[in-house]
């Protein structure tokens, strides 16, 4: 049996994860738009095999969370998005 420590530990990864993919994804979609900003962009060797490569091990990693941890990561996404959309202004 698991201890409420481990859970939330567990749970607090896979949120960690979720971030870093989010990041990655980005990454990934701000290289082909070709967004720069005022000054030239960091740039690292292998192009997108980085933050491709970042995605496929989060998926991974998380695919295999207990489900405990996946229903309550579940959960928080749903709340968070409807948070989200609810407050967001509207667009004109």
């Amino acid at each position: 049996t698991t201890s409420a420590f481990e859970q939330l530990a567990r749970a607090s990864s896979a949120s960690i994860l979720i971030i870093y993919g989010a990041v990655a994804a980005a990454t990934i979609q701000l290289r082909r738009r070709r967004v720069n900003e005022h000054a030239s962009p960091f740039v690292i060797p292998g192009g997108l095999t980085v933050p491709v490569l970042a995605l496929i091990v989060v998926v991974w990693v998380l695919a295999h969370i207990q489900t405990p941890e996946a229903v309550g990561l579940g959960v928080l996404s749903a709340v968070i998005t409807i948070a989200y959309v609810l407050r967001r202004p509207a667009v004109r």
